[in-house]
C-alpha cells in the first residue's frame, strides 16, 4: 500500500556523525533537503536513482526556513524500490570534503 503524499525519508551520514539529510516526498517529486549553515557549496549525488539526481544543492527557503535542497522528479513507485539500497554522496566544493548517507529504514 503506498504511503500518503506528503511524507518523508531520511538518510544518516555514515561517518558517525548526527548528520541527516531528509527527503520530502511527493507522488512525482522529492526534494533532497541538508539542515546547515549557509555559504557552502555542496553536491549531492545517489548510487541508484539515475538521472538529474546528481547536483548542486540550493540554499532556499523550504517551508519558512533557510536549507540546502535539491529537487528530482521521480515516481513515487521508482523512488521507494531504490531507496532502501541507496546511498548517497554529499561533497563539498570548496574543501573536497566528502561525507556518505544511508537510508534509514523504518
Amino acid at each position: 500500500m503506498p504511503l500518503p503524499a506528503p511524507h518523508g525519508h531520511k538518510y544518516k551520514a555514515m561517518d558517525g556523525s548526527n548528520k541527516y539529510i531528509q527527503v520530502f516526498c511527493t507522488p512525482r517529486n522529492k526534494t533532497f533537503i541538508l539542515n546547515c549553515e549557509e555559504g557552502l557549496k555542496l553536491k549531492i549525488c545517489s548510487k541508484t536513482i539515475l538521472g538529474d539526481t546528481c547536483g548542486m544543492m540550493k540554499y532556499k527557503e523550504f517551508f519558512d526556513k533557510m536549507v540546502y535542497q535539491k529537487e528530482n522528479i521521480i515516481s513515487d513507485r521508482k523512488y521507494h524500490a531504490l531507496f532502501k539500497t541507496d546511498t548517497l554522496k554529499l561533497t563539498n566544493s570548496l574543501t573536497g570534503e566528502r561525507i556518505y548517507f544511508e537510508p534509514v529504514v523504518e
